[in-house]
């Protein structure tokens, strides 16, 4: 979500602990683009195909295919132009990356014609989905100096973002 102050923009830890798996390094620089060129007043943007291509250096295809994946996991809306406006990109509220959304994308993308590398990528993602939080508390992946707090990544309503505290010295109950 873009929480910018000027000159910078943020992207929610949600994107990178649950949908980063899923919509793959492309979806992501799709995403964080959006964040970055969207406004505050409604979180929309509206970037074209050739701008995009030559910033990300993706072409229109890869773009195309990333932005319906990012719309199937419902962090983006996209209002259609056309020969004379762009596209209209709104920000979504980030939902969790929870088992029936999960499936639901994973019935799209089988939706797809069976040759299709992109369908073939978005259900391997799937396929092997883990969160940053399940891969973090497998004892051989936690990051060096990790902690009790650090690895509790509150979700859900009402749940408030988990932060990265500043040193491990903040935080002395380490894991053991």
């Amino acid at each position: 979500r873009d929480r910018r102050q000027p000159h910078q923009f943020s992207v929610h830890n949600l994107i990178i602990d649950h949908w980063l798996p899923i919509t793959g390094l492309p979806g992501f620089a799709l995403y964080s683009l959006y964040c970055r060129m969207s406004n505050r007043a409604d979180e929309r943007c509206w970037p074209g195909y050739r701008m995009i291509s030559a910033h990300l250096g993706i072409g229109p295809g890869t773009i195309s295919d990333h932005n319906t994946l990012l719309q199937w996991c419902r962090l983006i809306n996209i209002q259609a132009g056309d020969q004379a406006h762009p596209n209209q990109y709104f920000l979504l509220e980030i939902p969790e990356a929870t088992p029936d959304l999960l499936a639901e994308v994973t019935d799209r993308a089988r939706r797809l014609p069976p040759a299709s590398k992109f369908r073939q990528t978005v259900l391997h993602r799937l396929a092997n989905y883990r969160n940053l939080q399940e891969i973090w508390q497998t004892r051989k992946l936690l990051p060096a100096g990790a902690n009790k707090l650090q690895l509790a990544l509150p979700m859900g309503e009402g749940a408030s973002v988990a932060e990265h505290p500043a040193s491990v010295a903040e935080h002395p109950a380490s894991v053991a």
